[in-house]
């Protein structure tokens, strides 16, 4: 044999293509592979015993080869259990033998914007947790028109606002009127201009931020942690952003240094899964700033010009929760001339850094 003949056979001996059927779940929805078991979702027949409703996911056609990516097929193969002698790899995909219909249980909540009342979305809920990823793509295709959600949104009787009622706002619940000298000793003030809040009250007015802004809405906060930066903050701050408001976070705390790490305290600013949920966010809208400032102490939440907060309560670290008592204490301001102060005062800070007080005294005289 000839040398090339010789590497022919070789490489004949060494590769053997082999044909093998691989059941896979293929997402209606987000067109992605699901790495579940078909034995773990319900048949057609199941769905009308069970009484669930089909969700529409907008396209009549059928998968095709061409639809699953191949190496989405070559991560489910990895996950089936082989032997020695099966080890290789995906060379193609053939065809489709057989395509049957399943469904995954889930929970769907439908919920619309304060501010515009006929916008109506849908959110999932699935045994393993919320899918914003399924809300998402939902929403492009059309789905909760499709659900009947212009339908939804003429029959269902409006919502009182938030600024209505003062449990959700976060306003003082008073069951007294106090005068004017007892206000100073406490705190509390009658007026609408200026209020004390505290800590467990705070929430309420980030709620009303996220939910109500029109136009702006800027929040700086040292830590970010996704407990407080969950699925529901990232579907509130998406409907914000897809309605035209402009968003600005701020946060970091660091030695002072310039290192993204508290030297004090020994914590990151920011858990990874928060990082990479708002900068998703701050990539795909362009009214969204999300900024390292570098090392703050300050705690501001600005709601359009209809209020502003000065606070030692860090905003998207901490939940407020009534069964954690914190002492923490804020001011919210209501008058325009003070909120557009506060929200200027920020800016400059998002836009800058910090620089130090010296820094700053003397850009000030200059």
């Amino acid at each position: 044999m000839t040398s090339k003949g010789r590497l022919a056979l070789a490489e004949s001996s060494s590769i053997r293509p082999q044909e093998r059927h691989v059941r896979v779940c293929l997402d209606a929805i987000t067109k992605k592979l699901l790495l579940i078991a078909p034995e773990q979702m319900n048949k057609p027949r199941e769905m009308k015993e069970y009484g669930y409703l089909e969700l529409p996911h907008g396209n009549a056609k059928r998968p095709e080869v061409e639809d699953i990516p191949m190496e989405d097929i070559d991560r489910v193969l990895q996950r089936l259990p082989r032997g020695r002698e099966e080890k290789g790899e995906l060379l193609s995909i053939r065809r489709i033998e057989k395509r049957e219909l399943r469904f995954l249980k889930c929970v769907t909540l439908f919920y619309r914007s304060l501010s515009k009342r006929d916008e109506i979305d849908v959110a999932f809920w699935r045994d393993d947790g919320p899918s914003r990823e399924h809300e998402i793509c939902f929403r492009e295709i059309g789905g909760p028109a499709l659900l009947g959600a212009k339908l939804l949104a003429e029959s269902c009787p409006s919502v009182p606002d938030l600024q209505e009622t003062p449990a959700l706002a976060g306003l003082p619940e008073a069951s007294t009127q106090v005068t004017p000298q007892d206000g100073a000793a406490t705190g509390q003030f009658t007026g609408e201009t200026m209020q004390s809040v505290l800590c467990h009250q705070h929430p309420g007015l980030l709620k009303e931020a996220l939910s109500e802004s029109t136009q702006r809405l800027l929040i700086i906060s040292p830590w970010i942690r996704h407990q407080v930066v969950n699925w529901e903050f990232l579907t509130a701050l998406d409907a914000a952003l897809r309605r035209g408001v402009k968003v600005y976070i701020g946060y970091g705390i660091d030695d002072g240094e310039g290192h993204k790490g508290n030297a004090a305290q020994g914590k990151l600013p920011i858990t990874q899964q928060a990082e990479k949920e708002l900068n998703k966010l701050a990539q795909k809208y362009k009214n969204f700033k999300f900024v390292y400032v570098g090392n703050t102490h300050r705690k501001s939440l600005v709601c359009d010009d209809r209020f502003a907060v000065t606070t030692s309560f860090n905003w998207l670290s901490f939940r407020g929760d009534t069964g954690k008592p914190r002492d923490e204490r804020g001011w919210v301001v209501r008058k325009k001339q003070y909120v557009d102060l506060q929200f200027n005062d920020d800016l400059r800070l998002l836009e800058q850094g910090y620089r130090g007080a010296s820094k700053l005294q003397g850009a000030a005289q200059a």
